[in-house]
């Protein structure tokens, strides 16, 4: 069974070496690449050395959707972290 993974600032350094690095196992699926600054935009137009391995656009972050997401699977940790981080009250 694969893992299903979005990344969050997926198009920044530290979110294209988790990318990258995600890339390489066989049981992880990316299935979203969250960016601010690239929404629409292809992933393997931002970083060419992706572009026989990446065929996905770019989507908004939306952290505030992420947050009523993690509240309704009770994920409240992980959610006052989030809120307290980025000031989604």
């Amino acid at each position: 069974m694969d893992i299903r993974v979005g990344i969050i600032g997926s198009t920044g350094y530290a979110g294209n070496e988790l990318v990258r690095l995600l890339l390489q196992r066989n049981d992880i699926k990316m299935v979203w690449y969250g960016s601010h600054s690239y929404i629409g935009k292809r992933y393997s137009d931002v970083y060419r050395s992706f572009f026989q391995i990446v065929d996905a656009e770019c989507v908004d972050d939306k952290l505030r959707q992420l947050a009523v997401f993690l509240r309704k699977i009770k994920l409240s940790s992980m959610l006052e972290k989030l809120v307290d981080t980025f000031g989604l009250n």
